[in-house]
């Protein structure tokens, strides 16, 4: 394994504390703050005896409670990071020109809405031509469409836009057998076109990056040859259902505290998130050469986030994995529902799920078993939570009348503590904005305004979220494949029998559980509301938020503003202007 040089543009002050000794102290503080916690729980239950029940909850305390500190700790790291003006990758190279002959912005895309996805392109070449440097860059459009009216029209689409351009410049092409779906893509235009190429930027069909970012992931590639990856921060754009606004602001501001702490520990090996990323061609064409061969091996090859396993042999071969901490021109469009949302979020759980089968696998160092291992913990912690919801409900309910009960103010204290950490890293992110520039997000009291508006949606969204996720996973032994469909990308209203359709059982559950609660432990219900209320509303809760109506109102009204609402960059003025919106 190669040793990984600091990059140049890394701060000083940072590299006074070894890498060894950051990721110690990092899992001293996880692990000392989730024991803080499981030692507080422990004690409140040994107060009626220690049974089986018990051991699950405290089991299922441990899964989703560890995220929780993980979340937290790299939130509130990065707050200090951001307060001393020092991202782990800090000082950018910006100026100069690009040593690289070409790079390829290779764009993949299944069954999309033609018009948009040649306009992210024609957008991002515009935009980086009028810097002077549009000669390095040629572009690919790798469809896997197989509606005969998509691919009639993507077909038309960049044909028409390559007429624009210098033969060769433009590419257009459709695999008639889509193998390995997007992995299989990137693994055949590696194969047919990557010798030529010493970078790419890959796209997804939703993603839209600044000529600025572009130059930004390529300039830094082209000064760290041992840099495999590089990934940026992903925020989301064209939030016109209401929903998916105030999502996004909550998740925007938690990523803003959150990733320079990740980043900090992390250091050469970060996450990959499979799109909006600058890769060195060939070693990573060899990962993806080893990732099918260890795919066909294996009992499941449906190959669905190929990029966590690719990443890690790309690490395993010598070469970093390195993520960018804040924000600079690197969006992708949000699902417009929390039924789209649970969609695209289980397609990803499961096949995070079948990528610990990798764990073992030879050559493979600790921190890529780390991201292996972390992903899949993070999804499993929702049905993690689940589980214990149901085991607390029973606990109360058959509590010994004759047997002491747990000091209240124990209870609370746990209570208070658990959501005071799941919420930091949103709070953290929107005192930093706020102490740095806080007119991007339209001052002061809209980001306390618009963060209140976050804790409502997230108390409401993340219970149906979990129900969601754990009656995916007990279906999964029992049903095939699923066939996943493209996202859909414009706001809509939803219809109140699409949402009946889908969220019966939830709401179904949370009744359930509040009638079990009502005859067997009334008292006990004012705990459990933070969970079971959104249950009980799933359905009117889904239609309303999907209004891309009442979104708009939240924009005019200036509610959850985002900065590129308040200076818009022209890429996105651009691609608006050519979809006439």
């Amino acid at each position: 394994m190669a040793n990984f040089p600091m990059l140049s543009s890394e701060p000083a002050s940072q590299r006074t504390l070894s890498l060894p000794a950051r990721r110690v102290a990092f899992a001293a503080l996880v692990i000392g703050t989730t024991g803080v916690l499981v030692a507080q729980f422990v004690a409140i239950l040994a107060v009626g005896g220690f049974g089986v029940v018990e051991a699950l909850m405290v089991g299922a305390f441990i899964v989703k409670a560890a995220w929780v500190v993980i979340f937290f700790w790299h939130a509130m790291l990065g707050f200090v990071l951001l307060q001393r003006a020092q991202h782990p990758i800090d000082a950018l190279v910006q100026e100069g020109t690009l040593s690289c002959n070409r790079v390829a912005i290779a764009m993949t895309a299944c069954n999309e809405d033609s018009a948009a996805i040649v306009a992210r392109l024609k957008v991002m070449k515009a935009s980086l031509d009028a810097t002077g440097f549009g000669e390095h860059f040629d572009y690919f459009l790798l469809s896997d469409s197989s509606l005969p009216e998509v691919i009639e029209a993507e077909e038309r689409a960049a044909a028409a836009w390559s007429r624009e351009a210098p033969a060769g410049r433009i590419v257009y092409r459709r695999r008639a057998a889509t193998v390995g779906f997007k992995g299989g893509n990137v693994r055949e235009f590696c194969g047919r076109w990557g010798k030529s190429y010493e970078l790419m930027v890959l796209l997804d069909a939703d993603s839209l990056l600044t000529a600025d970012a572009m130059l930004r992931l390529v300039r830094i590639m082209q000064v760290n040859p041992r840099l495999g990856i590089l990934q940026s921060l992903i925020v989301g754009i064209r939030s016109r259902s209401l929903f998916a606004r105030v999502f996004e602001f909550g998740h925007r501001h938690s990523m803003r505290s959150a990733m320079p702490g990740a980043v900090w520990w992390q250091s050469e090996r970060g996450q990959y998130r499979g799109h909006n990323a600058a890769i060195r061609v060939a070693p990573f064409a060899e990962a993806c050469h080893l990732a099918e061969t260890i795919e066909k091996r294996g009992v499941k090859t449906r190959g669905r986030s190929h990029d966590q396993l690719e990443a890690a042999l790309l690490h395993a071969a010598g070469f970093g994995v390195r993520e960018l901490s804040h924000e600079g021109g690197s969006y992708e469009e949000l699902p417009p529902t929390l039924l789209d949302f649970t969609t695209r979020y289980n397609q990803w759980m499961q096949g995070n799920f079948e990528n610990l089968r990798f764990l073992c696998l030879p050559g493979l160092t600790a921190m890529d078993r780390y991201h292996l291992a972390a992903v899949a913990h993070r999804f499993l912690g929702w049905p993690a939570m689940v589980l214990f919801v149901a085991l607390v409900a029973f606990k109360v309910a058959t509590w010994p009348s004759d047997a002491p009960t747990p000091a209240a103010g124990s209870v609370l204290a746990l209570y208070l503590t658990y959501f005071g950490l799941y919420f930091a890293p949103r709070a953290l992110g929107m005192v930093s904005a706020a102490l740095s520039d806080p007119a991007a997000y339209g001052g002061a009291g809209r980001l306390l305004l618009g963060g209140l508006m976050d804790i409502v949606l997230t108390l409401l969204f993340v219970p149906i979220a979990m129900v969601t996720a754990t009656l995916f996973i007990a279906r999964l032994p029992f049903s095939s494949a699923p066939n996943w469909e493209a996202p859909r990308r414009e706001g809509y209203q939803l219809h109140w029998s699409d949402a009946a359709r889908h969220l019966w059982p939830q709401t179904v559950i949370g009744c359930a559980l509040l009638a079990f609660l009502a005859a067997t432990a009334p008292h006990a219900i004012p705990w459990f509301l933070p969970f079971v209320t959104g249950l009980v509303v799933a359905v009117p809760f889904t239609v309303i938020t999907s209004s891309p109506g009442l979104g708009e109102w939240a924009a005019r009204h200036r509610l959850c503003v985002f900065p590129e609402e308040v200076e818009m960059p022209s890429e996105l003025r651009l691609f608006a202007g050519a979809l006439g919106r």
